[in-house]
């Protein structure tokens, strides 16, 4: 037997990590995980291994050997939310090849909780993990792995992702620069569900300060209509929100590698 999951990507609205208050929405990026409990001479990925055991666990199931092969479009290590959504897919594998169902919510909470055991995540992302497993925008109290609210987009915007060849290792992150930013944060975290790209790019703007990058592109893409644009989660890659009309001038102006998507209502 084979179990499937799918899952999408993920760009951050405000990253968690200043205040414990994360909000993430959902973009059209996927990944499918491909389960089966069968020996494999492959190496398992330890945060794949970490769902699956603690998947089995929840559903009251235990198994010795297994394989599990992931496909994503979500370039790794740079802000969006591969391993979030890694972690779903895989998570909803192992239901799918056991005929079983979970509530969202467990779900989100094995994807964080694995995330952080595998030191994949510095806050447990339980935001993106919310985001990458349904559509639209959420906000999530991350510490405490609550959802604080949802919503539905009025509408589909396009989206540009920059993808920098370097990549920003979680472990490298310097924490407690960003614990400096926790009332700023604060603030933001209530100005989401009125401005949710207002906050999107004065998070991006911090973050980008924070890894020492410029916001060039940043100032650019607002300069030429876009909603809202900043670095996603620890960077180093840059998302630009924007109409359909707005984004072919966005995108001649880019000098570097980037990827065009939408929003996921």
């Amino acid at each position: 037997m084979t179990g499937i999951g799918m899952a999408h990507g993920a760009i951050s609205i405000l990253n968690a990590i200043p205040c414990g208050i994360g909000s993430s929405l959902a973009v059209n990026m996927h990944t499918k995980a491909v389960f089966k409990s069968e020996k494999s001479d492959r190496m398992v990925d330890p945060l794949v291994d970490a769902c699956v055991r603690k998947t089995l666990e929840s559903i009251g199931e235990s198994l010795d050997e297994f394989s599990v092969e992931v496909k994503s479009d979500i370039p790794m290590m740079r802000g969006l939310k591969s391993s979030s959504s890694v972690a779903n897919a895989v998570i909803d594998a192992v239901l799918n090849e056991y005929g079983q169902e979970m509530d969202n919510v467990l779900k989100y909470k094995i994807n964080a909780l694995c995330g952080i055991k595998t030191k994949v995540s510095i806050t447990g992302a339980f935001d993106d993990a919310c985001a990458t497993g349904e559509l639209g925008l959420f906000i999530t109290d991350n510490p405490k792995m609550s959802v604080i609210g949802s919503e539905r987009l009025d509408e589909t915007y396009d989206v540009l992702l920059t993808v920098p060849e370097r990549a920003i290792d979680k472990q490298s992150i310097d924490v407690s620069s960003y614990l400096e930013l926790a009332d700023k944060y604060r603030k933001l975290s209530h100005m989401i569900s009125g401005d949710p790209f207002m906050v999107m790019t004065e998070n991006g703007r911090h973050v980008a300060s924070l890894v020492g990058q410029g916001c060039g592109i940043i100032d650019m893409a607002l300069e030429n209509g876009a909603l809202g644009a900043g670095m996603t989660g620890t960077g180093p890659a840059i998302a630009i929100v924007c109409y359909k009309e707005n984004t072919a001038d966005i995108e001649s102006r880019l000098e570097c590698q980037y990827i065009k998507t939408k929003t996921l209502q």
